[in-house]
């Protein structure tokens, strides 16, 4: 049985505080069969007098459990609040449980989609499901972000009725990821909005583009940050990406959580929609101070545990990942191949347009243009192919610089602070039996220490 603490906001002059998710088994007896509770706390409204607590409470299969709040059964599970001396200090404690539809609370969502050009073939069902997710909840309000290497703002405040999925043109984008930048912008949208905030971010793709979008965070650290002071937890459905660490750090750290969608979009989504957001049990107490911990216990009452409501050190500021190299862009090729395809002209002229005002102001920077090759032909040949990527590449963004600033000895200059270098096959993204092996045969334009 998982129960998950959601927290609403329901006071206005309440002090909100954001809570890192935390995972604590029980094991609860029930008839003959023990059962073990996780236990993840997300977010929480605190008053001075008094604490209002949403959670969830889920089985091992992620089954939402129901009457754990009938009269009489609610204190068997969820004791009490305590303080940091473990003394009770909440009384009226009650518990009940409540739908999304039914809400005293507010949800507000913002959904980010990626329509990098990895998705021309899947962005249709992404659509469906997305859609279904906003439509199953019907008592919330979304904002929309769209994504490749831009920042397409569809819906930039919650709304009720936000513009149709669906009628979103994949020929409009399929460009590269900028992933964090469009997590940012999502985080965002949800500026000011009374009530829960939380972000669905769907990628399927690495990073390799937000260094170059302006206003908008290029690295891991940046968007925890962001995310953290405007108390949005970040939600990641991941298509083709593995287990994506990164990611999944960043989702644990803004108290969210990632979920590898596989090749099943639409059941995603809806596990997501139904076992995270649309069931829930309410605790509301009033107390003498601020509460520290609740206290719950097995059906039996044999065991106990405190899970923190305040987590210290949420707000500390996440310094940035020395080993992280933010990226400008990235560009494919066809197995085998040297050509850079027409389709990316417009895309090396948003990264001239991204990159030589940043080496304006940065004349320290440097920018290595990385060639890669997929690891599935011979290595000495990938070699040369990955130095021959790089290198056409590299003449081509000197080409663009020199025709689009012919005049700007500034911005001619530029091209000083730019390498290119060839790295073979030793550096895939994805597996080489992977449905986004394509994306291992490609250049990255990439900052470098």
């Amino acid at each position: 049985m998982k129960i998950f603490l959601v927290v609403a906001l329901f006071l206005v002059s309440a002090y909100r505080t954001t809570l890192l998710a935390q995972t604590i088994p029980i094991e609860s007896l029930s008839g003959a069969q023990i059962i073990r509770l996780n236990f993840k706390i997300l977010d929480s409204e605190i008053n001075k007098d008094s604490v209002t607590i949403m959670f969830q409470a889920f089985d091992d299969m992620g089954n939402f459990i129901t009457g754990m709040a009938q009269r009489g059964m609610e204190h068997k599970y969820f004791k009490s609040l305590i303080d940091k001396e473990k003394k009770e200090i909440c009384k009226d404690f009650t518990v009940f449980q409540s739908s999304e539809k039914d809400s005293p609370g507010l949800f507000n969502f913002s959904i980010v989609l990626d329509y990098s050009g990895s998705m021309e073939k899947d962005y249709p069902v992404m659509q469906r499901a997305a859609q279904q997710f906003i439509n199953g909840l019907s008592n919330s309000k979304f904002s929309r972000v769209n994504f490749d290497n831009m920042i397409y703002p569809i819906e930039p405040t919650p709304t009720r009725n936000p513009k149709s999925v669906q009628k979103d043109r994949f020929s409009d984008y399929g460009g590269e990821t900028a992933l964090f930048a469009a997590a940012d912008a999502g985080v965002k949208t949800l500026k000011n909005s009374a009530g829960s905030r939380f972000v669905i971010l769907f990628t399927d793709g690495i990073d390799n583009a937000s260094a170059g979008v302006a206003s908008h965070a290029s690295s891991p650290s940046e968007l925890i940050n962001s995310a953290r002071a405007e108390k949005a937890a970040i939600y990641a459905l991941g298509f083709g990406v593995g287990s994506y660490q990164r990611l999944s750090t960043i989702c644990e750290l803004t108290g969210g959580e990632f979920h590898n969608a596989n090749d099943d979009l639409i059941g995603a989504f809806h596990r997501l929609q139904t076992m995270t957001f649309s069931n829930f049990y309410i605790i509301k107490a009033k107390c003498s101070k601020i509460p520290e911990s609740v206290v719950i216990s097995t059906a039996d009452g044999k065991e106990t545990v405190a899970i923190p409501i305040i987590a210290s050190s949420l707000y500390a500021s996440i310094p940035p990942d020395p080993e992280y190299l933010p990226q400008f862009g990235s560009i494919q090729f066809s197995t085998g191949s040297t050509d850079i395809n027409k389709k990316y002209e417009k895309t090396i002229d948003q990264l001239i347009q991204q990159m030589v005002p940043y080496f304006k102001s940065n004349q320290n920077a440097k920018i290595e243009i990385r060639g890669h090759a997929s690891p599935d032909g011979e290595e000495s040949q990938n070699t040369l192919l990955s130095f021959n990527r790089a290198r056409t590449a590299f003449n081509q963004v000197c080409n663009a610089i020199s025709a689009k600033y012919p005049k700007d000895s500034d911005a001619l200059n530029t091209m000083n602070q730019i390498s290119f270098k060839g790295y073979g096959e030793k550096e895939p993204i994805y597996p080489v039996d992977s449905r986004n092996n394509p994306e291992n045969r490609r250049v990255e334009i990439v900052l470098i220490k």
